[in-house]
């Protein structure tokens, strides 16, 4: 199966079967840096999905009703064909399709309901091991998958405040190294990250910092 821009867009959309839909995440698993740019399309999919309106619905008439009333059968509701969801989403993939090739990445708001799908999808990888993300004083701050090839997928509850950013860290023997910063509120790490070593999450300016300057926000121990 040839992984192309096309196949891509129909992944974010949900148009492939599941045997090409596992070809995809196995390809992503071995581009990383793919699979990051790949989650900001699907985000900017589900806000968009989440801002359409409701279907119209036809309520049943008077008759209806009564019909199923007496027969003790539920009352059927019909929604009423909604032709304005369809010009949306086709926009969507059309632009999500010329972003993919020019390789400009998407930042749209996140949504709740999407990164909980985002954690789900990487902690129920075989071999991947899930654990809460804690503060210094107990607070639950998110949740961290470490994956079967060492890398890491962590989810915060809060985006960084405005005008600053995460900064992820692999602490050995009390040594933090940095695996990277990022501006919302998940993470996959491009590096592995060695079982019974710490990760801590940092506050930073935009760009990072080569040493922690502030208190971890979140902490783990793999």
């Amino acid at each position: 199966m040839v992984i192309d821009p096309d196949t891509l867009v129909s992944y974010v959309i949900g148009t492939l079967s599941p045997d090409e839909e596992r070809q995809v995440e196995a390809w992503l698993r071995d581009h990383p840096e793919e699979e990051r740019r790949l989650l900001e399309e699907q985000e900017a999919l589900a806000s968009m999905a989440l801002q359409l309106p409701p279907a119209p619905v036809t309520p049943p008439s008077f008759q209806d009703v009564l019909s199923h009333v007496k027969a003790k059968e539920p009352v059927p509701f019909t929604p009423k064909p909604n032709r304005s969801r369809l010009v949306p989403a086709l926009a969507f993939a059309a632009v999500v399709a010329g972003l993919l090739v020019i390789g400009v990445p998407l930042t749209p708001p996140y949504q709740e309901w999407r990164v909980q799908q985002n954690i789900a999808r990487y902690a129920n990888l075989p071999g991947a091991v899930s654990r809460p993300l804690m503060s210094a004083k107990g607070e639950s701050m998110g949740m961290l998958v470490r994956l079967a090839n060492g890398q890491v997928f962590a989810s915060l509850k809060k985006r960084p405040a405005d005008g600053r950013v995460y900064q992820a860290w692999e602490i050995k023997g009390g040594v933090p190294a940095s695996l990277g910063v990022f501006g919302d509120r998940s993470f996959l790490s491009a590096a592995t990250v060695a079982e019974g070593s710490t990760f801590g999450v940092t506050l930073e300016q935009p760009g990072g910092s080569d040493r922690p300057t502030s208190a971890p926000v979140a902490v783990t121990t793999l």
